[in-house]
């Protein structure tokens, strides 16, 4: 049975709704300069996906706020669509490094001006509630998360951790964790199933890596709010392109 019978929560990122019953398909882009990131920014404002997630954690200027708030509003401007800004630390599968001083500045610096509808912010950052918190007071979403990159934890363990970042002040809840085995998927969809039932935020969870891949087409049926796909590029392992997803979603009647 299909965890959508519930009536879901939802969130907003712009004039998009984020919701189990509505998945949102959301693409990164993750250039290294302002050429590749509005190159790719292009490529996806050709298709329809929902949602561009700009990883700004790959951007070579990130240290230079006045570049960062540029960037991120040609991102705007080329991608056509609701932004949502991250930087990724490398302990979570991204490539910052920096302090926390560089990460607030080039956060403040792409929030001013409307640029960008969302941020992503690591649970585990210092600070973190604080800045989910700056980001509601200035009507922008904030997406809390967490990435467990070597292996599935028990799925008592992610009912936990996802309870424990609906309990902050995001608006949208994101899990993703490592999949070595198809079993290890199981787990993180059951673990989705699970507290959909009882979540009054909007969850995006899903398995990293090949043996994970099926849960980024199916985890709508079950409750996930959102999914990524590789359009102009991938930001994590096992995402999809857009064409797979969307046979992945027919054959599984899921609406778009």
């Amino acid at each position: 049975m299909s965890a959508t019978l519930r009536t879901p929560p939802e969130a907003r990122i712009g004039d998009v709704a984020v919701s189990a019953a509505h998945p949102a398909v959301i693409a990164p882009i993750v250039g290294t300069d302002l050429s590749a990131i509005l190159d790719q920014a292009a490529r996806i404002a050709a298709t329809d996906v929902d949602l561009v997630e700009w990883r700004a954690d790959h951007f070579a200027a990130l240290g230079d706020p006045a570049a960062v708030g540029e960037a991120a509003r040609r991102v705007r401007d080329a991608a056509r669509r609701p932004v949502i800004f991250t930087i990724r630390s490398r302990a979570e599968g991204g490539a910052f490094e920096g302090d926390e001083s560089t990460y607030v500045a080039a956060l403040e610096a792409a929030c001013a001006g409307g640029a960008v509808d969302a941020a992503d912010i690591e649970h585990a950052l210092p600070g973190a509630e604080t800045m989910m918190t700056w980001l509601g007071d200035r009507g922008l979403t904030a997406i809390v998360s967490r990435h467990v990159l070597d292996a599935t934890p028990p799925r008592t363990e992610l009912l936990v951790a996802l309870a424990a970042m609906e309990a902050t002040p995001a608006a949208i809840v994101k899990l993703a964790v490592q999949a070595n085995t198809r079993r290890d998927a199981e787990t993180v969809m059951a673990a989705l199933t699970a507290r959909y039932r009882v979540a009054d935020k909007p969850l995006i969870v899903l398995a990293m890596g090949a043996a994970g891949a099926f849960t980024r087409l199916a985890g709508p049926r079950l409750g996930c709010a959102a999914t990524f796909v590789a359009v102009a590029g991938a930001s994590a392992p096992g995402q999809p392109s857009l064409a797979e997803l969307r046979r992945a979603w027919a054959a599984l009647g899921q609406a778009e």
